[in-house]
């Protein structure tokens, strides 16, 4: 079970009474407290990882016809109170064969929330998939589509730079964890914001009826 509490000001008001975000409860799951950013609204965004079944050697005998199954999710709370609540990936029997795992909130110094996440298990194609995605979270909830960061070793658990280690907001995602096929621990920094520089001739061909450009 996953719960949040939280406090006005912690020097003059005691915390609030818990609130219960998720439970796997009924199933004997598994959930993984992953992370917590506070908007410039002061509204706490959430990040876990929510498994049904714990083990599955209960499923023959406690659980039938519970299917075994994995998500990230992500919640808002304003002021004691889940506003939002939306599922970011999922994988597992019935579901896509992509497996979402350890993961982590970034902000950028313009607002912009990022949830960079390991990747597990096969695609649609039956290929293995072993890699990092990241993806963007906008204000009302909804979310981009996750796209690849192709690293030679993909980070499968870790840490990153961020404002509750009193690191500032980034435009740069610095990682220390586990990397696939590599012993101890590693480092990287990724960057979110690259420029894009577009270059093109332009040629004008004048006719009767007007002139076409071509690019």
């Amino acid at each position: 079970r996953l719960f949040y509490t939280w406090t006005p000001d912690i020097t003059a008001t005691p915390f609030s009474a818990w609130i219960e975000v998720a439970s796997r409860e009924k199933t004997a799951g598994l959930i993984n407290n992953l992370d917590i950013w506070l908007d410039k609204a002061g509204r706490a965004h959430l990040l876990w990882l929510e498994q049904s079944l714990w083990d599955l050697r209960l499923r023959e005998k406690f659980f039938p016809g519970v299917p075994p199954t994995y998500s990230l999710e992500h919640a808002v709370v304003d002021k004691g109170q889940i506003v939002q609540r939306t599922t970011l990936a999922s994988g597992g029997e019935g579901l896509s064969k992509e497996i979402p795992g350890h993961a982590r909130l970034h902000a950028a110094p313009d607002g912009r929330l990022f949830v960079f996440y390991y990747c597990s298990g096969t695609d649609t194609q039956g290929y293995p998939v072993a890699e990092n995605r990241l993806m963007e979270i906008y204000p009302d909830g909804a979310h981009g589509e996750p796209i690849p960061v192709l690293l030679k070793h993909p980070f499968t658990s870790f840490m990153t730079a961020t404002e509750r280690g009193g690191s500032p907001p980034s435009d740069k995602i610095e990682i220390l964890g586990e990397a696939a096929d590599l012993p101890g621990i590693s480092y990287a920094r990724i960057a979110l914001m690259n420029k894009i520089r577009a270059e093109f001739t332009a040629t004008v061909h004048p006719g009767v009826a007007g002139s076409r450009v071509s690019l």
